[in-house]
């Protein structure tokens, strides 16, 4: 999607009730990336990333729980979706040559990228 299709996108979330809005594994300008919108500051963001070609069940379950953490704490919505990304990337790459990826990833190898 286009730059404007990701705001048609975001209107169309906040007609419905949404507030802040965060879009994970979008295409944005031919680059993969997530959409954010935070609705206290009114403003979009896009984050980029680079996929790592290995797939793993629950990594959507540590960028939530890392997301949420971080948004407890108090951080904003960017940051806190920043963090998250960041985590699940380390571990991916972390555990990208595990034999058995059906068993996801060992989160307790890698509990000091939580902070």
């Amino acid at each position: 999607m286009t730059l404007e299709e990701a705001d048609i996108l975001i209107e169309k979330l906040l007609s419905i009730g949404a507030k802040s809005i965060v879009v994970t594994s979008a295409v944005v300008d031919h680059r993969e990336a997530v959409i954010i919108y935070d609705y206290e500051k009114k403003e979009r963001s896009i984050l980029p990333f680079t996929s790592i070609p290995v797939r793993f069940p629950g990594t959507g379950d540590i960028f939530s729980a890392v997301f949420m953490g971080k948004v407890l704490e108090g951080r904003d919505i960017v940051e806190s979706t920043d963090k998250a990304m960041k985590v699940t990337k380390t571990m991916i790459e972390r555990n990208q040559d595990n034999a058995d990826k059906f068993k996801g990833i060992p989160i307790e190898s890698c509990l000091e990228v939580l902070d």
